[in-house]
């Protein structure tokens, strides 16, 4: 029978984790691995040249520390491929089923806490994308209300210093109409200036602007 490694060896010898091996055998990395007794019962093992050429890949693409030397060993008893409709016909040994239980076992929980933690990753990363978004947009909000804050104040400035002015030319001027015509602009011929009317629309326009002014 070929030289063979088993899945721990075969670990050590590439230079990666025990779960990057299972992983990348999910993939379809040796395809001419298969079972054979072992002294835990069924287990799987690797053929040596498969190991090698995956070595000198690896040394190639300067990937993984394939430095580690081991002696393959020889399994001289009954060698199962691994196919599982040959290791559905001796599943009903009580020892090899426990076996190939426990390997499923870790091997599912392997890629079920590597799927856990993709997309748990992938869950932060929107997260704190999502976030990163918010906190632009309420910034370029806060911008904008100084900016109509500002405006609206200066309008009221303006108001009130319209409304005191008024107020003052009302009182030094109350005796001389002809004073409202020079200060609003109004032809001497085009009539009186109805002030009352005139404060009334202050007062609209001042109601108005409170509106846009922020609580």
């Amino acid at each position: 029978m070929e030289d063979s490694y088993t899945l721990r060896e075969v670990a050590e010898l590439l230079g990666i984790s025990k779960r990057t091996l299972q992983r990348r055998i999910q993939e379809g990395a040796f395809p001419g691995r298969y079972l054979a007794p072992g002294p835990e019962g069924l287990q799987m093992r690797i053929p040596a040249a498969d190991v090698e050429r995956a070595r000198a890949e690896l040394h190639r693409a300067g990937e993984g520390h394939p430095t580690r030397t081991l002696v393959p060993g020889s399994v001289k008893d009954s060698l199962l491929p691994y196919r599982s409709s040959e290791v559905e016909a001796i599943s009903s040994a009580p020892m090899y089923r426990e076996s190939l239980e426990r390997a499923g076992v870790e091997e599912l929980r392997g890629v079920v806490l590597n799927v856990v933690r993709e997309e748990r990753e992938m869950f932060l990363t929107a997260v704190r994308d999502a976030l990163i978004v918010r906190d632009r947009e309420i910034s370029e909000l806060r911008g904008e209300l100084a900016e109509m804050r500002s405006a609206v104040e200066r309008m009221n400035d303006g108001l009130e210093r319209f409304e005191r002015r008024l107020e003052l030319e009302w009182r030094s001027q109350a005796e001389r109409p002809a004073a409202w015509t020079e200060i609003l602009g109004v032809p001497a011929n085009g009539g009186g200036v109805d002030v009352d009317l005139l404060l009334r629309e202050i007062g609209e326009l001042e109601a108005m602007v409170g509106h846009l002014v922020p609580e």
